[in-house]
């Protein structure tokens, strides 16, 4: 559901804005500092911005970008797919928050060997890709921050899975 996905996005957004940022992270430490703390991450745009990668093709390869990016394929996918869509803009977003977003989902994907960091940036270029070739992007995405909560969904989508 759309609606609920956007309730969730402007939750997570809100909640990241209170929270620190820590140079070392453990995405499974049980004490209360580290559940105020998220990973600080080295900036997205900067990363993103010396990779090559198409996220307007079918022909992407996530494997080739995640070893690139020193496991951070979704932060340069994720950084990629909100500029391709003005969001950063268009929702007034802080860049050191969603960096640091990003981070926290791929730290928290932990060791999956398949529902991990690198399988969410294939999926959030897959429904990018799907979503804006059908023209839906444009039409029932129209909303910045239903746009928004549809790309984070791909990317944080198999967050929880076995």
């Amino acid at each position: 559901d759309v609606d609920v996905h956007v309730r969730v996005t402007e939750a997570w957004l809100a909640a990241l804005r209170e929270r620190k940022y820590v140079e070392k992270f453990d995405a499974d430490a049980e004490d209360d500092a580290s559940d105020a703390a998220m990973p600080l991450f080295k900036p997205g745009s900067v990363i993103a911005e010396s990779v090559e990668f198409d996220v307007d093709s079918w022909e992407y390869d996530v494997i080739k970008l995640h070893e690139q990016t020193n496991g951070h394929s979704l932060a340069v996918v994720g950084a990629r797919l909100l500029q391709r869509h003005s969001l950063i803009e268009r929702c007034s977003l802080d860049t050191k928050v969603v960096q640091n977003f990003f981070a926290a989902v791929e730290a928290n994907y932990g060791g999956n060997p398949y529902h991990n960091s690198q399988h969410a940036a294939d999926v959030s270029v897959g429904v990018h890709l799907f979503l804006t070739e059908h023209g839906l992007m444009e039409t029932r995405f129209s909303d910045p921050v239903a746009c928004l909560a549809v790309i984070l969904a791909g990317g944080r989508g198999a967050l929880s899975h076995p």
